[in-house]
């Protein structure tokens, strides 16, 4: 996918990875209930609220690279859609990005609530 032909608000359900990313995303998540604890415990500590990461199995993109804005599931009542839109601008200020929440049909991860960040390089 191209960064500039991408719009968040009429393309976000679309998944589309490269095959090869695909199908290693595709073993990490067979074991549903390990996959989920392993988030968890992977992205937080009890103190951190949230944590920007390259998306380990990222979207294809011909010139941007893709980030994964992950809210810990402790504080996710405090984190409301403003707030996390601030965050990213911040992290991201002086860089063209694009971001979206997946919608509930076309999120894998459902107990971690995240935001998809692409930055156009």
């Amino acid at each position: 996918m191209d960064f500039d032909n991408f719009i968040p608000e009429s393309d976000k359900n679309i998944a589309f990875r490269n095959l090869d990313v695909e199908h290693a995303y595709d073993v990490y998540k067979l074991n549903r209930s390990y996959f989920d604890i392993e988030i968890n415990s992977k992205l937080f500590t009890n103190t951190l609220p949230y944590c920007i990461l390259r998306n380990q199995f990222p979207y294809y993109w011909k010139n941007a690279k893709h980030y994964v804005l992950w809210i810990n599931p402790i504080f996710k009542n405090f984190y409301n859609q403003k707030r996390i839109i601030g965050i990213i601008k911040n992290k991201f200020i002086n860089k063209t990005i694009k971001y979206w929440e997946n919608s509930i049909s076309n999120r894998s991860i459902l107990t971690v609530k995240h935001y998809h960040i692409i930055e156009k390089i």
